[in-house]
């Protein structure tokens, strides 16, 4: 082992274990690199469909809600029961057409308040699960708490569509960073 040959040859393995070692280091780093970059960048793409997903669903539905709104306004002229029900009549109709063409709707109504008309109570669908027709329900909004109820149930669908609203913004803020950091920029 004193040989100038056994020498040699042992530092050249020596030094062609250790480069491979290095090689073999960096390759992983590099990889782990490139797998962590592929992995924001697809989880961005998710996180922007999804997000283009929910505000075209919240979207259309805003536009709906808008449209049968504008509708009631300019289509009720009196409150004389006759033409209330033709009213409710057209307005189930605008309901149905839309309910159609709107993604995501579970259930819909018009309440007619007691005190405008004895007689004529409004409509109420429901579709909670989940299959192609709404079935049609009794209005039972004679009740003054299920009116109450009905407003509440209103108000905290709002709050919901308020909270995933926020939820949005953030995962906004959050792509915004998955971006930056993936390009590097700090």
């Amino acid at each position: 082992m004193h040989s100038i040959r056994t020498k040699i040859t042992a530092i050249t393995v020596c030094i062609m274990a250790i480069a491979m070692v290095i090689v073999a280091l960096l390759g992983v780093v590099s990889l782990r690199d490139v797998g962590n970059r592929n992995a924001s960048q697809t989880l961005l793409l998710l996180c922007e469909t999804g997000q283009k997903n929910l505000n075209n669903y919240f979207e259309n539905v805003e536009q709906s809600v808008e449209m049968v709104s504008d509708f009631v306004g300019s289509d009720l002229t009196s409150l004389d029961d006759e033409e209330l029900q033709a009213h409710l009549d057209r307005t189930n109709e605008v309901f149905e057409m839309l309910t159609n063409k709107t993604n995501g709707i579970l259930t819909y109504y018009y309440r007619i308040d007691p005190s405008v008309s004895a007689t004529v109570d409004g409509f109420w669908y429901v579709n909670l699960d989940g299959k192609e027709s709404l079935n049609q329900n009794a209005p039972t909004f004679r009740d003054s708490s299920l009116a109450s109820f009905s407003v509440g149930y209103a108000r905290a669908f709002l709050d919901s569509a308020d909270t995933l609203r926020a939820l949005i913004k953030k995962a906004d803020v959050k792509m915004y960073e998955v971006k930056r950091s993936s390009k590097g920029e700090s």
